[in-house]
This record gives C-alpha cells, sequence and structure tokens, in this order.
C-alpha cells in the first residue's frame, strides 16, 4: 500500500511557457519531454502543493467552501468521526478555493520569484484508505496512520482553532511529506558544507510567504532546492532504514562501494570503495558518484517522508546502470514509496516498461529468473503513470497523459529521436548516395 493514500488530478493553465494540462499523480509517474519544456516547474509546482505550510489554511474565514467545513464539524462532534467522499468533497473545496485564492503566493513562495498562473486546481479525488477523527480531552492534534486525533471540545467559536483542526484535516486528506532531489546534484554536493541549517531557514527561504506576501529575506534558490539543502545538513544515516535494501542495491551494483558520513554537526559525507580503506570526499569522487551519493543518503537516512521527487536519477550513469536505478525505484514503490521522476533516459523508460510486461507475463516467474528479477520487480501498470511536455509551434507547451498498451508507454520524444537517427545512420552508410 502506498504511503500516499490519496490520488488526484492536478489541473493547471498558463503558467510560464505551459499552455495546459491535466496530471493524474501516481505511486510512479514519470515526465519526459524536450529541454526548457516545463517538466521541472510542473515537478515543482507538485512539490509545493505537497509542502504547504498551516499558514496556507489562514483568512479562510469568508469563503463559503470553508464555512460549510466548519459547519460539518460543528454538527459532527462525537468521538469517532468518518470522513466518508461527501465530506472529502467539501474539504477540496476549499482546498481549491484556497489555490485560487493563494496561486500566485504559493508560486512566488516555490520559486523565489513572482511568477503568475492561470488555473490551479485539483479534481477527482480519491482514497485508497478512509480517514477517520477520533476526539479526545488530552491531544489537541496529533496524526498517525488514518486517524487525525483531535481535541474534543464543543467551543469552536475561536476562529484559530476551527481554523487550525479544519485545515489539518484538509492538510492530512491532500498532503504528503515530499522530498526533492534536484538536478545538477554535484554541484550541491560541493557547496553544501559552506550553507549553514539556519541561515538558508532565514536568508535563502526567500521573500515570499501565504501572510504578508514578502519578507526581508533575499534569495535565488527555488523552495525545492533549499529544502534539499536543510535536509542535507541535517542528515543521519540509520542502518535500520526501511529504504536501507534498496541503498544497498545501488552502491553494490552501481558505485561498487559505500555512502558514509560522519558525526560532525553538519555531515561529512564520503565515499568508500570496496577493497579500500581510502574514504573519498565528494570533491575527489567521480560525477557519477556524487550525483548518486544524495539518493543513497535519502534512502539510508532516519528521515520520514511520504515521497521522494528525483529529476534526471540517470545523470552521468552508463545504460547499464540506468537499467539498476529504474528497478531501484520500482522496488521502492512496490514497497510503498512513490517515487516522481523527470528523465530523458529512454533506458529508464524501457525499463519501466520491459517490468510491466513482465508483470503482465504469463511465464513471468521463469523470464525473471532468466533475467535476474525478483517478484518485488513486478511492476503493475494500476502504479504507474507516464506524461509527455510537447512544445508547440506557438512555444507553449501542452502535457499529454501517455497511453499504456501490452507494450507499455510509447513516448514519442524518445521514439522519433531514435528513427531519426537510425534513417540518418543508414543513408550515411550506403554506397550509392548519389543514386
Amino acid at each position: 500500500m502506498s504511503k500516499t493514500k490519496q490520488r488526484w488530478t492536478l489541473n493547471v493553465e498558463n503558467f510560464g511557457r505551459i499552455k495546459s494540462g491535466k496530471i493524474e499523480i501516481s505511486p510512479l509517474m514519470l515526465f519526459v519531454g524536450d529541454n526548457n519544456s516545463g517538466k521541472s516547474y510542473i515537478m515543482s509546482l507538485l512539490w509545493g502543493i505537497l509542502s504547504v505550510d498551516p499558514s496556507f489554511f489562514q483568512n479562510s474565514s469568508s469563503l463559503e467552501s470553508y464555512i460549510k467545513c466548519k459547519e460539518w464539524l460543528e454538527n459532527n462532534l462525537k468521538e469517532e468521526i468518518v470522513i466518508n467522499e461527501e465530506i472529502q468533497k467539501l474539504f477540496i473545496n476549499w482546498f481549491n478555493d484556497l489555490l485560487q485564492q493563494k496561486a500566485n503566493s504559493l508560486i512566488s513562495r516555490i520559486f523565489n520569484y513572482p511568477l503568475e498562473i492561470g488555473k490551479l486546481y485539483i479534481s477527482n479525488y480519491k482514497r485508497d484508505e478512509t480517514l477517520r477523527i477520533e476526539m479526545n480531552k488530552d491531544t489537541f492534534i496529533s496524526i498517525t496512520t488514518g486517524i487525525i486525533r483531535s481535541q474534543f471540545d464543543k467551543k469552536l467559536s475561536d476562529e484559530k482553532i476551527s481554523n487550525s483542526i479544519l485545515g489539518y484535516i484538509c492538510w492530512k486528506l491532500v498532503i504528503g511529506k515530499a522530498v526533492y532531489l534536484p538536478a545538477s546534484r554535484t554541484g550541491f554536493m560541493l557547496t553544501y558544507k559552506t550553507l549553514i541549517y539556519n541561515l538558508i531557514d532565514t536568508g535563502f527561504r526567500g521573500k515570499y510567504n501565504f501572510v504578508n506576501e514578502k519578507s526581508k529575506n533575499e534569495s535565488t534558490l527555488s523552495s525545492p532546492v533549499v529544502d534539499f539543502l536543510q535536509y542535507l545538513i541535517k542528515m543521519k544515516i540509520d542502518q535500520k532504514s526501511q529504504y536501507i535494501e534498496i541503498a544497498t542495491l545501488l552502491e553494490k551494483e552501481i558505485l561498487h562501494g559505500e555512502i558514509k558520513s560522519d558525526d560532525a554537526p553538519v555531515p561529512n559525507y564520503s565515499y568508500k570503495p570496496v577493497g579500500t580503506k581510502q574514504e573519498m570526499l565528494p570533491h575527489v569522487t567521480s560525477s557519477l558518484v556524487s550525483e548518486l551519493m544524495p539518493i543513497i543518503l535519502f534512502l539510508k537516512s532516519s528521515l520520514d517522508y511520504d515521497l521522494m521527487i528525483i529529476e534526471e536519477p540517470e545523470a552521468h550513469l552508463h545504460p547499464q546502470m540506468q537499467k539498476t536505478i529504474a528497478k531501484a525505484m520500482v522496488r521502492l514503490v512496490n514497497m510503498g514509496l512513490p517515487v516522481w521522476i523527470t528523465t530523458h533516459s529512454d533506458t529508464i523508460f524501457q525499463q519501466v516498461n520491459n517490468l510491466i510486461k513482465l508483470y503482465n507475463h504469463p511465464n513471468r516467474k521463469e523470464l525473471a529468473k532468466e533475467f535476474g528479477y525478483n517478484e518485488e520487480d513486478f511492476l503493475s501498470p494500476e502504479k504507474v503513470t507516464a506524461y509527455q511536455f510537447n512544445v508547440k509551434d506557438h512555444g507553449k507547451t501542452e502535457i499529454d497523459a501517455l497511453s499504456l498498451s501490452e507494450e507499455g508507454f510509447a513516448a514519442p520524444t524518445f521514439n522519433e529521436s531514435i528513427i531519426d537517427l537510425a534513417k540518418e545512420t543508414i543513408r550515411f552508410q550506403r554506397d550509392d548516395l548519389d543514386d
């Protein structure tokens, strides 16, 4: 079961170079397309929606959708409340009203730049697990899997209290804790030691927020990048991490060594090749090691998160190693951790298709044994969505969902390039060019 129990569709129009798109989130999601087509923009936007803080839900008292949510809570105060589909719609309507009301400040907060957006809302909301609220007098608000526990109090006249409780319910319905691993990870691994955690938070978080629109902080870093750097500065390796086996797979099959950290207040991360005692800091390792190091660190850490977003996981990897990282991502998804990626790799894309075909194959056990796969590598097509970012003649990008056939997803961005290259190669090999 996925750690993110909800599925919904992001609807966006007129955002940067994005003309329009509908994106149904799924446990494994792939964005493909030309460079500068908007893939990272949309992935950052998704991260931002998942990462809104409590201030996002403030200043809602005049919204009719909020009033309906508050009335529902006041009329249903009892020891246990089940949030059914009808109630879910109330909260999703409120969330969409907030997105409409605060879209520009949300975008500015994510990108640390005053971008504008036409439409932004979510639709087709559904959950794999019913959310319940348990009321008691001992705890104000706490969350466990599938349950929100809140203090039982019939006096909700205090707007801050009711807004806080309702905001928490809405947060639990829509949000998951996402970690974002940006592109060019080598550069961050070489510079993170120069940054101090509090300095990042106060100086780099940016000058935009939901309440005051602007603060005094100045920065050229986006919020996903700041979040990533903060994690690097406070990360601790935990050999009991639930994803330690996947990290070990990447270390063994790609790095042929181990990623380590020390106990310094700001950790030093290093790479220890197999068969040596030498530990090397990122600046003396290959780009393969420094690009993959953050991914392995997150998998080996004690951090608790619900979703992993990776830009260009194939960076600096040989095609054989790209197959391995695709296999690792599928295993994470089958363990319950959603993974969303942007990629230019036809190898990763084809490997995902192969693991879908393996799942559907009548002789999958025999094929798995022949090619060295395990049951945890089988990928159900229900867990995957893929999107092509198409730059049209007018210079705007339209996002198209890729259809899934028995052969997997067909990505024009890869197929057309491969066909063109093949035609060129065949033509250049002919002896009768002048005929």
